[in-house]
């Protein structure tokens, strides 16, 4: 996978695509793209090269403008008014705040959703069938994701009685996830840490938080604001010994003891063929909203000997990567 340069304008809220070419004949369509942490390379690169075997080739016929917030919340409302106010063909809304944002700006600009949760329960849309007014998307959270984060963490540390969570009460969605998550924890009579973490800053506070109440694991919702400083989380985590689930695969192939979720390329891809049949004059309210069909369970055996821990002859086998 090559590697796509940014540019991050003053105040890190824009980034420039290098283009691929300025000769561009008949219509350049314009995709607004709303990120709620810092722009990472591997998965929008999925969606270009998606785009591009669409047809729609950055530089000819496709341009991209994109905006992040950088994990700060009270950037994205500014950052949806400025995206809206370019008057894009199709805005891309990754994280359930960020499509909540641009649904209070526009009515009118089509918006595709990605790596949301329940895009129904939090009001994005009236249902995954039929999203009605001018949003559809991709998911990334199935019903029992949270009891399955649970079950496998419980597997990997089998005398546990206190699990943290990490979760931000700001992300709409992340309400919804710590419920799940709590009730999986109260079947199974293990008690539960929340700590919250609304910005980068909240983030040391909330880790201190979950190692002071003797958490003997730690759940890690799925939020930009985690998503966007996992690195720093893997590191808390070493550092005092405790292992961690995290709901993106390649986090473990990156450190993390063990992740299970949906690969976020293969949801920026699918993101790339609803952004063309919206472009082809497709109707947002008419097509289906759609959920993950495979989710990935990644382990990473070194960290597993970091810990001191053995892991499960059952999750290996269930286990779709093993880093070694």
């Amino acid at each position: 996978m090559r590697r796509r340069e940014f540019l991050i304008l003053t105040g890190g809220a824009a980034a420039a695509w290098p283009h691929l070419g300025r000769a561009q004949q008949g219509k350049v369509y314009k995709v607004g793209l709303l990120i709620g942490g810092f722009p990472t390379t591997r998965p929008v690169d999925a969606f270009v090269d998606e785009m591009r075997r669409l047809g729609y080739i950055e530089g000819q016929n496709l341009a991209i403008e994109l905006r992040a917030a950088e994990s700060r919340a009270e950037r994205v409302p500014m950052l949806a008014a400025e995206l809206v106010a370019l008057q894009p063909d199709v805005i891309i809304a990754r994280s359930t705040p960020t499509a909540l944002a641009l649904k209070r700006a526009t009515t009118s600009i089509p918006i595709v959703f990605v790596i949301v949760t329940d895009p129904v329960g939090t009001g994005l849309i009236r249902s995954l069938a039929h999203p009605g007014g001018n949003i559809t998307g991709v998911t990334d959270w199935a019903a029992e994701l949270g009891a399955k984060h649970v079950e496998m963490i419980t597997e990997m540390v089998p005398n546990a009685s206190r699990m943290a969570v990490l979760w931000n009460p700001r992300n709409p969605a992340n309400t919804i996830i710590l419920r799940d998550i709590e009730k999986a924890l109260t079947q199974r009579g293990l008690a539960t840490i929340p700590v919250s973490a609304t910005s980068p800053d909240d983030l040391p506070a909330a880790l201190e938080q979950a190692a002071a109440g003797n958490a003997d694991a730690l759940i890690v919702a799925s939020d930009t604001v985690a998503s966007a400083n996992w690195q720093k989380i893997i590191e808390f985590l070493a550092q005092k010994r405790m292992p961690g689930i995290f709901p993106v695969p390649s986090q473990a192939r990156d450190g993390a003891l063990i992740a299970y979720g949906v690969d976020d390329t293969e949801s920026y891809r699918h993101a790339a063929r609803l952004v063309a049949r919206i472009l082809k004059g497709g109707d947002p309210a008419e097509l289906p909203a759609e959920e993950p069909d495979r989710f990935e369970l990644v382990i990473n055996l070194r960290t597993a000997k970091a810990l001191g821990l053995v892991v499960p002859a059952s999750l290996l086998a269930r286990a779709d990567e093993v880093v070694e």
